[in-house]
């Protein structure tokens, strides 16, 4: 699962055994964002929502192709998106692994450990921040921007960025956006930016 894959026959399958044989036939892939990628280097940051909602949304985020996920620790996050363990990462990686399966993706969802918003940034590369006061809309603003494939996107707490918060992120280069509707959960927020973003650099690549 790191970009590549064989395919194997079945020889004989029992109650308690699988015997399988290589076909010789391999599958390989570069890796998200890399010249001829199916996938676009597509980074989420966010705060996590509750444990069940969050591996649902990791199995979602995979299918569709995101590169990473970053948890986000905000002025205005819960306490359960603050908390941190090796079971709670294992439980977010199990669900990447399982819908990479299920979707055939040859690499898999990255998830690191939690940041700060600021700590997140990287001046090499445009951040969007979904902000639904923001002026500017997600798809046209993506499409003024050099390197689309290359992207991060964040997302706030459920009571959303604070206005400290906010003017830091514009000060250090972050561009807010907007998804115009309703207010959305995290994982939907989540799921509609990835999917917009990823749809409209493939029709284009």
């Amino acid at each position: 699962g790191a970009g590549r894959a064989a395919r194997l026959e079945v020889i004989e399958a029992t109650r308690r055994s699988l015997s399988l044989r290589s076909t010789g036939e391999v599958v390989e892939e570069v890796p998200p964002g890399a010249p001829g990628s199916r996938l676009a280097q597509l980074e989420i940051g966010l705060s996590l929502p509750k444990p069940g909602r969050a591996e649902d949304m990791v199995d979602r985020l995979t299918q569709l192709g995101v590169a990473r996920l970053q948890p986000l620790v905000f002025q205005r996050s819960p306490d359960h998106a603050r908390k941190w363990t090796g079971a709670r990462m294992e439980k977010l990686q199990r669900a990447g692994r399982e819908a990479m399966k299920q979707c055939l993706r040859l690499w898999p969802v990255e998830i690191g450990s939690p940041l700060s918003p600021l700590e997140w940034l990287d001046p090499d590369r445009s951040t969007l921040v979904l902000d639904p006061r923001a002026p500017m809309e997600l798809l046209p603003t993506l499409a003024t921007l050099s390197a689309p494939r290359n992207l991060r996107l964040m997302i706030g707490p459920e009571g959303g960025f604070s206005p400290k918060e906010l003017e830091a992120l514009r000060g250090a280069g972050a561009i807010p956006v907007a998804l115009r509707g309703h207010v959305l959960r995290i994982e939907t927020a989540a799921e509609l930016g990835a999917g917009l973003i990823l749809q409209s650099v493939r029709s284009e690549g």
